[in-house]
């Protein structure tokens, strides 16, 4: 339990941390823009996790 209050918490703190800094001055105070910037970082990370390759060395092992 404390290692998922660990994902869902800690980047809800650096949201709130970053975001009241960033919501005026770069996103016009406009929440569309948030959600623009939302949809943006979800491309880039799943760009980024399609782009790792599974080598030998591989950690996974394979069910069955």
């Amino acid at each position: 339990m404390g290692i998922f209050n660990m994902f869902i918490c800690v980047p809800m703190l650096i949201f709130a941390g970053t975001m009241t800094f960033a919501y005026e001055p770069l996103l016009g105070g406009d929440a569309r823009n948030v959600l623009r910037v939302s949809g943006v970082c979800m491309l880039l990370a799943a760009i980024a996790v399609w782009r790792i390759k599974e080598g030998r060395g591989s950690a996974v092992v394979a069910a069955g």
